[in-house]
């Protein structure tokens, strides 16, 4: 069956996707396609590992990996430096979620990354939302160093 739309008001106006984000989670794959495929999350932090500026700075939960070109990472965050990028690969990703430091497009928040197909972020908020279908992506900090303390990615299981 296709995806069916939530019902005004009802009861269950929750989303297949915000459904397999519950922390009650039933166990069962949420899916309304025949051809049923599996999600799952990481999160990526940060973990100390390059705590002075650092070139291809690689960050792993597997099955995905985020590669940071140029940049650091202390324990509080992630930080991609303007004009660089952070790839990540490694499963088919259906969504990536940043929490930034700052909020939309002030320095360090969301808003700073470069466009990009299928990203979102909230113009008033610490979150940005990638979502599609893709094996890997780069984001560019692109207006000024983007600044994150966590990094959600769903992806396929195969």
């Amino acid at each position: 069956f296709p995806p069916v739309d939530p019902i005004p008001g009802g009861d269950s106006s929750e989303t297949s996707e915000e459904s397999s984000e519950s922390s009650e989670s039933s166990g069962t794959s949420e899916s309304s396609s025949s051809n049923q495929q599996q999600e799952q999350q990481v999160t990526i932090l940060p973990d100390n590992s390059a705590t002075s500026e650092s070139d291809n700075i690689t960050l792993t939960q597997n099955p995905i990996s985020a590669v940071i070109s140029h940049g650091l990472v202390n324990s509080d965050q992630i930080r991609v430096y303007k004009g660089r990028t952070i790839l990540i690969h490694g499963a088919q990703m259906t969504k990536i979620e940043f929490t930034c430091t700052a909020n939309g497009t002030a320095k360090y928040g969301p808003g700073c990354f470069a466009a990009l197909e299928g990203y979102t972020y909230e113009a008033n908020g610490k979150k940005g939302t990638w979502t599609g279908t893709a094996d890997e992506l780069v984001f560019t900090a692109e207006s000024n160093q983007v600044r994150i303390t966590q990094i959600v990615i769903t992806y396929i299981v195969n």
